[in-house]
């Protein structure tokens, strides 16, 4: 009889991929119809699907929020934005966004 003893990683809560954004006081315009949201940091946010359901949540008007889906685009250095679904008339003139996304189960 033989026993084959080896070790396991230790089990650690997910860790996004270090990103960030390549130029962190840049303005957007989001009636652009395919928006580029340049990022810097890991290709495994890219290459895998390490990163699931990307969207971008923009704050509207009177609290609502809009989420608007995003997919990776290497050649084009970052989060393409389809911005098809948003109104100008649900946005005040200057408004936030968060990149929301999940990394295995939590969302982050």
């Amino acid at each position: 009889m033989s026993v084959l003893v080896f070790r396991l990683p230790a089990i650690e809560p997910n860790v996004f991929p270090p990103l960030r954004a390549a130029n962190p006081s840049s303005t957007f315009c989001l009636q652009q119809p395919s928006l580029v949201l340049p990022v810097e940091g890991s290709s495994l946010a890219y290459v895998t699907d390490l990163v699931h359901d990307p969207l971008l949540r923009i704050k509207g008007k009177a609290g609502a929020t809009a989420d608007l889906p995003i997919v990776p685009n290497p050649g084009r250095g970052g989060y393409v934005v389809d911005t098809r679904k948003l109104r100008g008339d649900m946005l005040d003139p200057t408004t936030n966004g968060t990149l929301r996304a999940y990394s295995g189960f939590p969302a982050l």
